[in-house]
């Protein structure tokens, strides 16, 4: 649950908030049957979840809490930090809860513009209201993404001649984590013919203020450039591989997972464990990962 979301809400901290509905019926429900689905997805092949822009009400609605606005609070902190776009709705009703709002917010990213998919099932799930001016059901889609170098994304970039290598070691991860595509440093040259760091980071579009924000707080940048990119990608999955040495999760890329790599952390944790020379860990663990995924 969005724990540190409704201490903010509340105006406390995390570890003081209170939940009024966690234990209700409803809520184990929505956590548990999710959790159910998006395993059995994910045995069948699943790889990423989009979430197309959400629809919210206006207004007010009526809680435990009493009278507040429409989204509940807890609803729009988790929203605001995820990236994924809203859109307002003509209605007065609760369109997303604070539970779903943490789930789209966890496993979803925003639907890329223009990208092209060929359709393999659509489910919808119907509830008991009845709704007189939007659709009163749940739908979701089961696709294939199509190659197409119309997958848009933003490529954001600044220029820092005043901070360290050491400064900087822990910035790419930090913005890798934060839901960046991919994040990198490369060495350029600033006015003055100083040598400086050119910070790059790919995201989608949607998110493009959140990282831009994120490059100014994080370094002594005071400004941002960013534009819009077409970006061709393959396939990829990530799948969770059994070695002699341990678990490993490994990347699988192409049309018919034609490219292996193993996760380079877990390799270096387990040449750790085992007391292993790091490429005599790879090696080990490639041969065995290829093994397994051909028999």
């Amino acid at each position: 649950m969005p724990r540190p979301e409704e201490g903010k809400a509340h105006g406390v901290k995390p570890d003081e908030c209170h939940f009024h509905e966690v234990g209700g019926s409803d809520f184990i429900a929505d956590i548990c049957c999710f959790a159910w689905l998006l395993e059995r997805l994910r045995n069948k092949g699943l790889h990423e979840l989009y979430c197309m822009p959400i629809g919210c009400g206006q207004g007010t609605v009526s809680g435990s809490h009493g009278v507040m606005s429409n989204p509940a609070p807890a609803t729009l902190e988790v929203l605001s930090a995820s990236g994924l776009t809203l859109v307002q709705r003509e209605t007065q009703q609760e369109l997303v809860t604070p539970t779903a709002a943490a789930i789209l917010a966890c496993y979803c990213q925003p639907l890329p513009p223009n990208f092209s998919f060929s359709l393999e099932t659509v489910i919808r799930s119907a509830g008991t209201r009845e709704w007189t001016d939007i659709p009163s059901y749940l739908e979701t889609r089961l696709a294939k993404f199509v190659l197409t170098p119309r997958d848009r994304v933003t490529v954001l970039q600044c220029n820092v001649d005043d901070m360290t290598g050491e400064e900087l070691e822990d910035l790419t991860d930090s913005l890798v984590s934060a839901g960046a595509l991919d994040a990198w440093i490369e060495n350029t040259h600033a006015k003055k013919g100083r040598p400086a760091y050119k910070i790059c980071v790919l995201a989608h579009p949607a998110s493009a203020a959140q990282f831009s924000k994120m490059l100014c707080k994080l370094t002594t940048t005071i400004g941002v450039r960013y534009h819009e990119v077409d970006r061709f990608t393959l396939p990829r999955r990530t799948v969770v591989v059994k070695t002699d040495l341990g678990d490993v999760r490994v990347k699988l890329s192409g049309e018919h997972d034609e490219a292996i790599k193993p996760e380079m952390a877990d390799v270096k944790r387990i040449a750790q464990e085992k007391g292993l020379p790091l490429v005599q860990a790879r090696r080990s663990i490639e041969a065995q990962v290829r093994s397994n995924l051909n028999s």
